[in-house]
């Protein structure tokens, strides 16, 4: 029988008892959350197929018109002799059927004249692609060539002014491989700014760049910008010189494209200034001006977005407060801005992916959690839409394209494979979906990892659907962890999620002394899997209060301090006085750990071995001890603060040698993986080495970090489904599949480890292994590495399993500290007296929250 972590002479009815939440604080009473809580803000979505272009493409912007969806892509080309880009336009019916690809010109048609408008066509590609559409039917794809009048032979023919054909020379290369250019030459056409404007028009600002290095004496340089215009059939209809920026005069570059009401277009220029110049509608382009000083707040701007009646809406940060956003409109016809108004400061702690102008309202908003409707004024914008209630895990929404009060569509990239999308989403009506139970799960942050599980499960459960509380939102500027706060709040008055996301901020030993938190050890003892797996005993000792276990650990990290054998000797753990010793007896310039000031030893102390002066189980603190003043008197022999000039060219030009050479004694090793350990004894320092932790009389100076885990409501009247979603990252599925951590499940550790015996290897598109070797880069030159011996895994492996300490941080304990210890470090209290004060103020604050 599998040895069990959890063994303490249980019996088989308490642990049922404890599995179904029997003891939790308050009574027996359940709690269940509003089964409506899952049909709130869904949208279906009608993915959008886009047929490979290129080497790769990705969606840039989008249109609607007259009941035809517009997409613009960028559209990459590699070979042997470089890369070129193209513009495409994808149109479709709003409906998502009738595909079609656009190619769009770069020569002008017509007379070919760069500046001049293109000639009309007897027949449209649309006409055209509405004829082929009655053979092929709506969903085929259909290319429609550029415009037949943009032809070379014609463009040859024309009798043009020398500086225009050069520059259509240039254009062409855009589209065109170039042929193989010296290594000293580099020269690149590219595309930005785009802007669909009202009456079917798209413009962007062109730029090519050409520099020549041949003759160092007399680099060559030089960027020539214009301005494009097409129709929605891809006919470029003019391109505008526009003025040369001289770089080594002025602070300028083209930050957007404005509308103006005569057709015309404006090019906004920031930097140093906010200036402008306009193309008219008959293509003539003027000098930048400087615009008025009210408008100056624009070189400080977000967005600029048009709303499909003309209105241009901008979004600027307060210059002498980058925390704070405004919001206006602006009309570039006579340069005036209307008074901003702040806009909710979510948008600047929380962040945004995007912004588009709205039909209805002002602005449509996406962020990770789902897409906003704002209008000028409101104080939180309002959510339209939930990815994880829709069933999707989208990582961030580029733009959206209102089609009406119920559909959009939405440019999007996915968080498993990051591809470009586009979905047609359609509002889903409540009455329309199925009942479930529903759990919620809180966090100050949830990660796109939990998010595709939580996803995963609400597709596959037919019982139950998990929806997501977070609380980041609640931050400000002068409180980032004003979430936290909620979050503690809510729980505090009987507001526990089903399942809680633990981090080093969850104050999770609060609630569980408040019997709030279920017993996980009782529910793997109860299941039937995972009761006959063995799990890393360590770490679940270190983890465990009283015996028991209250969090689901999908995987580990290890935090210790390393050095040569040959200087710290072969053990694995000292004390203060064991390590003043050993610096004492060091050559003079050899550190015993680099970088180090009084503030970082302080917070890396707390963070080795905080839980030698916190006892998380009992709540008693011990900062009066005898061996927390010797670590504050190690700590007053630190500097303050490392020199200016500390990260000096020296510096890291012999980084990685100082271990090897022996200028730095002791390294900070977080420990992912075992292989990752071969950098740092075959690597870093080229010889055998032991895992000494930080010095501290317990001997616990090494300790366990678990990153995120999850926690279970006592009180759930859904408890055994929030144990189906939970168990999942305890499962053999789920553990081979980490990467970036220490599998919880013993086996697969051990199987993972032994991989460090091999070299380590990648796919081909074939799906072959191909091996290549680790190497280390040191003294200008990379070293090959060989993979570790079997001697070297089992050191690491056996001083892995030997780490029972968990790691610790609280923020207010940490705050604490950081007050009370400069009235020692000043010389205003001796170490003795200030460490009584931490010792009081700990302890005060730690029963209060238990």
């Amino acid at each position: 029988m599998r040895k069990k972590w959890f063994r303490k002479g249980m019996s088989l009815c308490l642990t049922a008892a404890m599995a179904l939440g029997l003891t939790a604080c308050g009574g027996t009473d359940k709690v269940s959350a509003d089964p409506n809580l899952a049909k709130q803000y869904v949208y279906s979505c009608q993915d959008i197929e886009i047929p490979q272009m290129g080497d790769s493409f990705d969606i840039q912007r989008g249109y609607f018109s007259d009941g035809k969806i517009y997409l613009l892509a960028n559209v990459y080309n590699w070979n042997d002799t470089g890369s070129s880009q193209e513009l495409r336009l994808i149109s479709l019916n709003e409906d998502g059927t009738g595909l079609q690809e656009i190619e769009l010109q770069t020569s002008a048609a017509g007379s070919g004249a760069a500046g001049q408008e293109g000639e009309a066509q007897e027949e449209t590609p649309d006409e055209e692609a509405g004829q082929n559409q009655e053979e092929t039917g709506d969903n085929d794809l259909m290319i429609l060539p550029r415009a037949e009048a943009a032809q070379e032979e014609t463009d040859a023919e024309t009798d043009v002014e020398a500086d225009v054909v050069e520059s259509e020379e240039i254009e062409d290369m855009l589209m065109v491989t170039p042929e193989p250019l010296a290594s000293s030459v580099y020269e690149y056409t590219g595309y930005a700014n785009y802007t669909f404007t009202g009456d079917g028009m798209l413009y962007a600002v062109k730029t090519y760049s050409y520099e020549d290095y041949s003759d160092p004496e007399n680099v060559v340089s030089r960027q020539e910008n214009s301005l494009c215009k097409w129709d929605m059939a891809g006919t470029l209809l003019g391109e505008y010189p526009l003025e040369t920026i001289d770089y080594q005069q002025e602070y300028a570059y083209i930050s957007s494209l404005v509308p103006l009401s005569d057709g015309g277009m404006g090019v906004l220029y920031t930097g140093d200034g906010v200036q402008m110049s306009t193309v008219d509608a008959q293509g003539n382009v003027s000098e930048r001006k400087q615009l008025s000083d009210s408008t100056s707040v624009l070189q400080n701007a977000s967005n600029f977005m048009v709303k499909p009646d003309g209105v241009i809406v901008v979004t600027y940060y307060d210059e002498s407060d980058w925390s704070k956003m405004y919001i206006a409109t602006y009309d570039p016809n006579t340069d005036t801005l209307s008074e901003g108004v702040q806009m909710p400061e979510s948008f600047s702690t929380g962040g945004y992916n995007s912004m588009t102008a709205g039909t209805t309202t002002d602005l449509i908003v996406t962020t990770s959690n789902g897409v906003y409707s704002y209008n000028i004024g409101d104080t939180e914008p309002t959510q339209m839409m939930s990815f994880v209630n829709s069933d999707m895990n989208i990582s961030s929404m580029s733009s959206v394209i209102v089609l009406d009060d119920t559909r959009f569509v939405g440019l999007y990239y996915d968080s498993i494979n990051y591809d470009s999308n586009v979905g047609i989403f359609t509002k889903v009506d409540p009455e329309d979906i199925p009942d479930k139970k529903v759990l919620v799960l809180a966090a100050n942050y949830v990660n796109s990892d939990v998010r595709q599980r939580v996803v995963d499960f609400n597709k596959s459960s037919d019982q139950y659907r998990i929806v997501l509380r977070e609380y980041q939102s609640y931050a400000t500027t002068e409180d980032y962890n004003a979430g936290y706060t909620q979050l503690n709040n809510d729980i505090i008055s009987g507001n526990m999620p089903d399942i809680l996301v633990v981090d080093a901020n969850t104050p999770v030993e609060n609630y569980i002394s408040k019997g709030l938190i279920a017993d996980v050890g009782s529910l793997i003892e109860s299941d039937e899997e995972l009761s006959q797996t063995e799990f890393m005993q360590n770490v679940f000792e270190a983890y465990s209060i009283e015996g028991k276990l209250y969090q689901v650990i999908p995987y580990f990290n290890v935090m210790t301090l390393a050095g040569k054998k040959s200087i710290v000797g072969d053990r694995t753990s000292w004390t203060m006085a064991e390590f003043e010793e050993l610096e004492a007896s060091l050559p003079e310039g050899t550190a015993m750990i680099g970088e180090l000031t009084r503030s970082s030893f302080m917070n890396m102390m707390m963070r080795y071995c905080g839980t030698d002066f916190v006892d998380v189980s009992t709540g008693k603190c011990n900062f009066d001890s005898q061996n927390f003043i010797d670590i504050l008197e190690f700590a007053n022999e630190l500097p303050e603060n490392l020199p200016d000039d500390y990260y000096n060219d020296d510096y890291w030009n012999s980084y990685e040698s100082q271990y090897r050479e022996n200028r730095t004694v002791l390294m900070y090793c977080y420990i992912s993986s075992v292989r990752s350990m071969n950098y740092t004894i075959n690597g870093s320092f080229g010889e055998e080495i032991s895992f000494i932790g930080f010095p501290t009389e317990s001997g616990n100076g090494s300790s366990i970090d678990i990153g995120n885990s999850f926690a279970l409501s006592a009180r759930s009247e859904n408890l055994e489904g929030a144990w189906e979603f939970v168990r999942y990252y305890l499962t053999d599925e789920y553990q081979e599949t980490v990467e970036y951590g220490l599998p919880i499940s013993s086996d697969i550790f051990t199987q993972k480890a032994q991989e460090a015996l091999n070299k380590p290897y990648y796919l081909d598109e074939n799906g072959n292994k191909v091996e290549y070797s680790e190497t280390f880069y040191m003294n200008g030159e990379n070293i090959e590495l060989e993979p570790m011996t079997q001697e070297q895994i089992d050191q690491v492996v056996e001083f892995i399993r030997s780490v029972n300490t968990r790691s610790y941080y609280n923020q207010d304990i940490s705050k604490i500290l950081e007050e009370e210890v400069e009235a020692y470090f000043t010389g205003q209290k001796s170490a003795k007296e200030v460490a009584q004060v931490i010792q009081s103020r700990a302890q005060i604050y730690v029963s209060e929250n238990r």
